[in-house]
């Protein structure tokens, strides 16, 4: 199970599990990180897990929250990082246990029986691509080679597709207008895709489709820029 470290003088004084689906940070009594300080704000931060991945997000705080010395309104967290909430410097640590998925997670992991003498290479979902149809990007068309492709701005209408070994879900991050596919509103679990299917985000809409779908399918395509 994924867990924050409280870290003073290279040490570990205390340890917070984070088993929930949000576990909120800052200074009133009943978040799942207790930070008595007056300036932490009463709820300055949460941390969301989705699909085995967790999100540190600022809530709006006074002062604010960094990332391994960086300021930032929303982003993904991977094992070691260092999280700074004012005089707080707490270390994220993420095991093999966060492999564990909901009961209700689509992308639910099935183990079967199989004889030894054999090997089964994991499975992988075709290659998948995107292309902008309004927005500042209008007209391209991006490769999904990594296994997070985010849509939008951290800190405003944010999604990200996520690849699994079963396919590819839409789910929505943050920001006022919910994110859509097919203009219907998503869900907090996520959503499968299917090839064809319009995403809205914000005032970003794009296509999702699989790279077989494409004409010139055996042509390489460019993938999304690094954040």
């Amino acid at each position: 199970m994924a867990r924050l470290e409280l870290v003073e003088n290279e040490k570990v004084v205390e340890v917070w599990d984070l088993a929930a689906q949000e576990t909120l940070i800052g200074r009133e009594r009943g978040c799942g990180v207790h930070l008595a300080n007056p300036a932490v704000s009463r709820r300055h931060a949460r941390v969301v897990r989705m699909y085995g991945d967790y999100y540190l997000e600022d809530l709006g705080s006074t002062n604010g929250v960094s990332l391994n010395a960086r300021r930032i309104r929303k982003h993904l967290l991977k094992d070691g990082d260092i999280l700074q909430i004012t005089p707080f410097r707490l270390r994220f640590v993420a095991t093999p246990a966060d492999s564990e998925i909901n009961e209700k997670d689509p992308d639910k992991t099935l183990v079967l029986r199989r004889s030894p003498s054999r090997t089964v290479p994991p499975a992988r979902p075709q290659k998948a691509c995107v292309r902008y149809i309004e927005g500042e990007r209008q007209g391209e068309i991006r490769g999904i080679e990594q296994g997070l492709f985010t849509v939008g701005t951290p800190g405003s209408e944010l999604a990200v597709i996520s690849r699994r070994a079963n396919g590819y879900f839409l789910l929505h991050l943050g920001g006022r207008q919910v994110t859509r596919l097919n203009g219907k509103k998503i869900q907090g679990g996520g959503v499968r895709l299917s090839s064809g299917d319009h995403i809205q985000v914000g005032d970003t809409r794009l296509e999702f489709f699989f790279a077989a779908d494409l004409p010139n399918a055996d042509s390489d395509l460019p993938a999304q820029a690094p954040a």
